[in-house]
């Protein structure tokens, strides 16, 4: 937009110049703005501002419009009835003129983009290559940039569907990944020490738990069949069972206070012994211990014993809940290196296309600037 008004400021602003100098200076002028802003666009970065890109096409503007006068300083001294000839040879060779460069410059640019192109595909490749990410999500990303640049079509969301994409494999990814971030690396490594702990190997916490556990099994199963020859093998087991219990009747009228309370406490589970050693239907320590360990406040203690050892264990739900937080950590380093290497990819998709323009621009450049001594004999002398 900015070029084109200044195009129509430029041609007649240089015709009524051409009036004082003529027409020579005007288009060697022109043809030498042209090629200057056209060598300025060469330099052209993605990030160039909006202000200096609309100076650089008021410039190419200038100059364009300068060097359009060409066309009329070509028929000024052509006779009258010859001048719809010589207006038709001009516009054949503008037209000629126009398909060539136009010919060239889009081949050229069309080259240029295949090559920026290709030269994208291979360094992203190798960029995602040396990330070292886990085989699902360096194929998944591999394959998506090759896929977007092969493709004819845009895809503006095209980062975004990658992420979500990155994501689902995520969270299905189990591979050892090798983290880069030092304090996550801590983390990780602290964490893997930590699990070790309950791996199930010797001296480990998981290990030495659980032989407690069978050692509390083992000690309350002896102490149990001890209880059961003592109780089944005394003939008067019945008579005290019965003393026992007159004993209990008697405390638990009386008035409450701490040593009342460890009295009944005690004869309770007293009375529970030899309830269950004198059952008829009890015969066999096994049996007893079973019916004990009902009532006993030991088998509290061993089911206690029982869950530590199983939420400690290899399998258990502290082992498992570190293996989840590391796998966490593995995935927050993940999701940062591939940040990373989004942005990269995206800084390198933006350099390679920009310089695919600004090889065009020093082309035409280059042409523009070999041809500008042509504006000193584009006039002759009026006879």
């Amino acid at each position: 937009m900015f070029m084109s008004i200044t195009v129509m400021i430029s041609m007649p602003l240089g015709s009524k110049l051409s009036t004082y100098t003529g027409y020579r200076s005007i288009i060697t002028t022109g043809m030498v703005l042209m090629a200057v802003s056209l060598f300025l666009l060469s330099n052209l970065k993605f990030h160039v501002t909006n202000q200096l890109m609309i100076f650089f096409m008021i410039i190419l503007g200038f100059g364009f419009g300068f060097a359009c006068l060409s066309i009329v300083s070509a028929v000024q001294f052509i006779p009258e009835n010859k001048a719809g000839i010589a207006s038709g040879i001009v516009n054949a060779a503008r037209q000629l003129g126009t398909c060539l460069g136009i010919a060239l410059l889009v081949g050229t640019m069309t080259h240029n983009v295949d090559t920026a192109k290709n030269t994208i595909e291979r360094r992203s490749i190798d960029q995602i290559t040396s990330k070292k990410l886990p085989n699902n999500i360096d194929n998944l990303m591999k394959t998506r940039v090759i896929t977007i640049l092969n493709s004819n079509k845009v895809s503006p969301n095209f980062q975004y569907a990658l992420k979500k994409s990155i994501s689902e494999e995520l969270k299905s990814d189990n591979t050892n990944y090798q983290i880069k971030n030092k304090e996550l690396s801590k983390m990780h490594t602290g964490l893997g020490n930590l699990k070790k702990q309950f791996n199930g190997n010797p001296n480990t916490v998981s290990s030495l738990t659980n032989k407690i556990s069978i050692g509390q099994n083992e000690i309350t199963a002896q102490y149990n069949a001890l209880l059961y020859e003592l109780v089944k093998d005394n003939p008067n087991a019945i008579k005290i069972l019965n003393t026992y219990e007159k004993k209990l009747i008697f405390l638990q009228a009386q008035p409450k206070s701490i040593q009342n309370s460890k009295s009944i406490t005690q004869l309770s589970s007293l009375i529970s012994i030899y309830k269950i050693g004198t059952n008829p239907n009890i015969t066999t320590g096994k049996a007893f211990t079973k019916a004990l360990s009902s009532r006993s406040a030991d088998n509290n203690i061993t089911q206690a014993q029982d869950i530590l050892s199983k939420t400690l264990s290899k399998d258990g739900k502290i082992n498992k809940g570190l293996t989840t937080l590391d796998g966490g950590v593995s995935k927050i380093d993940v999701n940062e290196q591939i940040s990373k290497l989004l942005s990269q990819i995206k800084n390198l998709k933006n350099k390679q296309l920009t310089q695919a323009f600004t090889k065009t621009f020093m082309l035409a450049a280059w042409i523009i600037a070999s041809f500008s001594l042509v504006g000193l004999f584009t006039e002759r002398k009026h006879k």
